[in-house]
């Protein structure tokens, strides 16, 4: 009954499948232990688990124009990379590792000193804070878009935004 209310939803508010897969696949690739090697690999996650949701939500809350998707993609690969960024011990403890291999090891740092704890806190602080300015570029393109989206949860989106934003300025 669920999956029936599910299509339904989808068909009603034309949510891409293609987008809903990508979630599937992102949120499925969670299940387990976590390595990426480059960037690439890291916005390609960070896609499938935030920029699809924001496909999924600009349908569900009423935008209309297509120009608003690639902002609502990258608003939610922003707050992905921030929600990263936030958690990479607590995420070491359960042997996943989001930083991409290519920005640690550009800093000195090897992932099994990630997983052990002997990680130099300076040099792992560095690589947060690049991935914090990568944030900052999804967010800027994210705050353009939110001329796109209706007015009750503009105020809504742009606050989290903010509020998540915020985190990474905390960081």
């Amino acid at each position: 009954p669920l999956l029936t209310v599910f299509r339904r939803i989808c068909e009603e508010h034309q949510i891409p499948s293609g987008a809903v897969h990508e979630l599937m696949v992102g949120v499925g690739g969670d299940l387990g232990t976590i390595r990426f090697e480059t960037d690439r690999d890291l916005l390609r996650y960070a896609y499938r688990v935030a920029g699809t949701v924001g496909i999924i939500m600009s349908r569900l809350i009423g935008v209309q124009e297509s120009r608003a998707i690639p902002h609502a993609i990258d608003l939610g690969v922003g707050m992905q990379l921030t929600n990263i960024c936030r958690d990479v011990l607590e995420d070491a403890q359960r042997d996943r590792i989001y930083l991409p291999q290519s920005r640690l090891l550009a800093h000195g740092i090897t992932q099994e000193e990630l997983l052990n704890g002997s990680v130099a806190k300076d040099a792992l602080g560095r690589v947060i804070s690049d991935i914090l300015v990568v944030a900052d570029q999804y967010y800027l393109s994210g705050r353009a878009g939110m001329a796109y989206i209706p007015a009750v949860p503009r105020t809504a989106i742009a606050t989290a935004a903010q509020m998540y934003q915020a985190i990474g300025f905390k960081i």
